[in-house]
């Protein structure tokens, strides 16, 4: 058995991370303490911003006010926090996306049996429509524990599409199981940047596509992020997406893509807000504070994986960056919770662009769950 020693060790050691303070610089105060919207009880937590002015949030694995066990939820969210209000518009289990395993206790080995485990991702809105990616954590990794297999969650790729044109109401499904993967397992877990409702009031560099990012790896632990863009008129034609590859470079080869952020071993699912404000782009993003490898032993791993998470929160010029550090928490929320999925959005941002409220959630493997549900937290910054 590990030491609780090294344990501690593995949790709290320094590390030094890969880009400087902004200049001038910044300093996050939260101005709020954390706070669970009554009755929710879900994680993940991707949003959009509808034509109407209201978030669209997709969420995963739970269930709202007292409504039953899900694989995913849109939610309708209304205000701004603390005066907000979260309403349910769908619960997504009648699209069979699990290949139409159901909650239940027999839920486990029917996903080992079939090496994967599908979700719903990213959330964009565009003119009428409403798309949600669908995609996979794959369980077949060489190497890998079983124990750890969902705790890891490997990226296996984006699988498909949901389309919706009643804003959010009801879904269709656009992929068929067995389908080859829409996207690699560098852009599986998509999170589109929204620029104004239904992608109204994008600078006009920006109007001509939508834009989307991902980490790579595993949802909690990747090494690298990466960005990806389409023409929404194109949006379901897989030869009509581009992927960054350097300032002013675009390709249609997944491979060739270049990161436009690493920190090896601590990049997990990030989102990226555009701030009008500041004619700027603020990247989110979180990790384990103790990376998740492949070679982890099942003892070490469940003593040390999900106990603490880290938070850091990066300016840029562009959705490529270059990115400036602005935050750094480690243990994000402190020593009695894990928080993860930062989001930032714009809606919710003051009017000046330097307060706003952070949406996440947290506690999925720890802690009583107490953090497990639509969680929100409000800011501000100030000169550093």
């Amino acid at each position: 058995m590990i030491a609780p020693l090294l344990a501690m060790t593995l949790l709290q050691s320094p590390r030094q991370l890969p880009h400087p303070p902004a200049s001038p610089p910044l300093r996050l105060r939260w101005t709020s303490e954390p706070s669970k919207y009554p009755g929710t009880a879900s994680d993940m937590h991707w949003w959009a911003w509808a034509a109407d002015g209201s978030l669209l949030v997709l969420d995963e694995d739970g269930r709202n006010f007292d409504g039953p066990w899900g694989f995913g939820h849109v939610l309708r969210v209304t205000g701004v926090p603390p005066n907000h209000k979260v309403e349910e518009l769908t619960l997504l289990n009648h699209l069979g996306i699990k290949d139409g395993i159901e909650p239940g206790p027999d839920y486990t080995q029917k996903v080992t049996d079939l090496g994967y485990s599908r979700y719903v991702g990213g959330i964009v809105a565009w003119q009428d429509r409403v798309f949600i990616s669908v995609y996979d954590y794959t369980w077949r990794v060489p190497g890998l524990a079983p124990e750890l297999r969902d705790r890891y969650s490997a990226h296996g790729g984006l699988i498909g599409w949901l389309e919706s044109r009643d804003s959010g109401k009801t879904w269709r499904r656009l992929y068929k199981d067995g389908d080859p993967p829409f996207l690699g397992p560098r852009f599986t877990a998509l999170q589109f940047i929204p620029f104004g409702p239904a992608h109204r009031g994008a600078p006009a560099r920006f109007r001509r596509h939508l834009y989307a990012v991902s980490n790579d790896s595993n949802w909690e632990s990747g090494d690298h992020l990466f960005l990806c863009r389409v023409d929404p008129r194109r949006f379901l034609q897989r030869d009509a997406w581009e992927f960054y590859q350097g300032p002013g470079r675009w390709t249609k080869d997944e491979a060739k893509a270049v990161p436009i952020h690493s920190d090896p071993g601590h990049v997990g699912h990030s989102s990226i807000s555009y701030i009008p404000a500041r004619k700027s782009f603020w990247l989110a993003t979180f990790s384990d504070t103790v990376p998740h490898r492949i070679d982890t032993s099942a003892e070490v791993a469940l003593q040390t994986w999900d106990k603490a998470t880290e938070f850091q929160l990066y300016e840029g010029p562009n959705p490529w960056g270059p990115w400036r550090l602005i935050h750094n928490e480690r243990p994000w929320g402190g020593p009695d919770h894990a928080a993860y999925l930062p989001m930032i959005p714009t809606p919710w941002m003051n009017a000046d662009g330097l307060g706003g409220t952070l949406l996440f959630t947290g506690d999925w493997a720890n802690y009583g769950g107490a953090w497990y549900g639509f969680m929100t937290q409000s800011f501000r910054l100030e000169p550093g």
